[in-house]
């Protein structure tokens, strides 16, 4: 079989005030990893689907891959420069039998809300309607209607922290070899949750949740079960958590079990969301814990969902009240990473840092600083159950040490998903009493095997984790959870 692969990944806060532009995307073309073949490892599920193929004897063609950390909405000349990019590399690979896609699903340009949607619609139109379409999404995706009726598989991560990216990956591949060999007949239901917002995976009943996902893909007929969280900060008709369903030709069972899965899913509402503390109370209970290193969840400035990682009132609070055995990872500010670079390590610097990008940053940080380390063209992991770690270029980044408290600061924007980012710069991650986390929930995974306690903090900033204070124009919320307790007795 040939078989066509390519990524277009962004998650879109529409809340943000800076756009997505070209230079916000990594890309990597094929013609790169020909000159590079290591380039390979950094395209994730792309790397999946090129072993996959090799190990079976197919044919595979690897298009664009473009992947941007979440920002605001991406301009359109760019999104569509990207789309027509992997269009065109489409074309030029002849005759195709799959198409294999990595996208995120909470994507948003200025013109389109569905920017999957539109881009499965195209390769429908190029590839006609006997080619199969297989979909990999992240789980905090926006299932549209036209993404269902325009491919033939779709299937999101299970995992928050998303560590069974290959995992979801392998089993995109197999179910569209065997649909392209007949063997099975692909079936989507979605079934509407009404609900919105955020959900660990590594805590009961969530996980237990998953788990009974998982189960029923043992029942017969059931290919695939996924959950799609939803983007709270994505501010697009269609958002909010859905169930979606993949059976062998048997559409029926796949809109009975998505309808009995996502009642059930709606009915533990009150238990899976995050107990999300306030900044003094989750800052005073960590210093008061003996449970070191306690690991605190800065959720409100995770560049994850969109935020600038530049806030600084935490870092602030730390260092108002003298709290030493500290450290802070990942702030954003490329100035401050220049400087420190410029003077090397062992500098002792005054700098102005974070604060920059508005209000929801906080206020700039006069501080006396030593330069602990600095590394250039840095890659931050993202630890997978399974195969590979993500690779997250992050840009020049430099280890700074203010009154005991040591801070990670990085030339691009992204959270922080691995205490690896300190091991890095020769610091033992185990010698600190606290940890702060830029991120809402992935940093758990690695985090996790080191942390004697994990708190979640909504602190002040740009993606607070409190749905109702979030200024909805285009979701409809009177027929959501929690503006609504009970949306299904409307009958709407």
């Amino acid at each position: 079989m040939h078989i066509f692969a390519a990524t277009l990944v962004t998650e879109t806060n529409t809340f943000s005030p800076f756009p997505t532009g070209l230079d916000a995307f990594n890309v990597i073309r094929s013609r790169d990893v020909e000159v590079d073949p290591k380039l390979i490892n950094a395209l994730g599920p792309l790397a999946v689907w090129h072993r996959l193929s090799q190990q079976g004897g197919h044919e595979i063609t690897l298009g664009l891959s473009a992947f941007a950390q979440p920002a605001g909405k991406t301009v359109r000349s760019v999104y569509e420069e990207l789309r027509d990019e992997i269009l065109t590399d489409l074309k030029a690979a002849g005759p195709v039998d799959i198409v294999l896609l990595t996208l995120h699903g909470a994507m948003v340009a200025d013109g389109y809300d569905d920017c999957e949607g539109d881009l499965i619609r195209r390769v429908r139109e190029i590839v006609g309607s006997e080619v199969i379409i297989g979909v990999e999404l992240d789980l905090h995706c926006h299932f549209t209607s036209l993404m269902i009726e325009q491919s033939d598989l779709i299937i999101c991560f299970k995992e928050y922290p998303h560590v069974d990216v290959n995992y979801r990956a392998e089993e995109l591949f197999e179910l569209a070899v065997k649909a392209q060999q007949g063997v099975i007949v692909p079936t989507m239901a979605l079934f509407d949750c009404k609900i919105m917002g955020m959900y660990s995976t590594v805590e009961q009943p969530m996980r237990g949740f998953v788990n009974v996902m998982m189960e029923a893909e043992r029942l017969d007929k059931v290919l695939s079960v996924s959950l799609g969280h939803g983007f709270p900060w994505g501010d697009v008709p269609e958002a909010g958590g859905k169930m979606l369903v993949v059976t062998d030709d048997c559409p029926q069972t796949a809109a009975d079990l998505a309808r009995e899965l996502g009642l059930e899913f709606f009915s533990l509402r009150e238990q899976v969301v995050f107990n999300s503390l306030p900044l003094q109370e989750a800052l005073s209970q960590a210093v008061a814990s003996e449970l070191a290193p306690v690991v605190v969840a800065d959720q409100s400035d995770n560049a994850g969902g969109g935020a600038p990682a530049d806030s600084t009132f935490a870092l602030e609070w730390l260092l108002k009240h003298q709290v030493d055995k500290a450290a802070v990872a990942i702030v954003y500010d490329p100035v401050v990473v220049q400087v420190a670079k410029s003077a090397g390590e062992g500098a002792l610097l005054q700098v102005r840092l974070g604060g920059k990008m508005g209000p929801q940053s906080g206020t700039p940080l006069d501080l006396t600083v030593t330069v602990l380390g600095v590394r250039e063209n840095y890659h931050h992991l993202f630890p997978q159950q399974k195969g590979e770690p993500v690779v997250c270029p992050i840009g020049d980044t430099v280890a700074l040490r203010c009154d005991g408290v040591d801070i990670i600061v990085s030339s691009e924007r992204s959270q922080c998903f691995s205490p690896c980012i300190f091991e890095d710069f020769g610091l033992n991650p185990r010698q600190y009493e606290i940890i702060i986390a830029k991120s809402t929930q992935h940093f758990h995974g690695a985090f996790s095997l080191i942390a004697g306690e994990i708190i979640y903090m909504a602190a002040p900033g740009a993606i607070v984790p409190i749905m109702q204070d979030i200024p909805y124009q285009h979701m409809e919320t009177v027929d959501k959870y929690p503006w609504n307790r009970d949306p299904f007795s409307l009958n709407l």
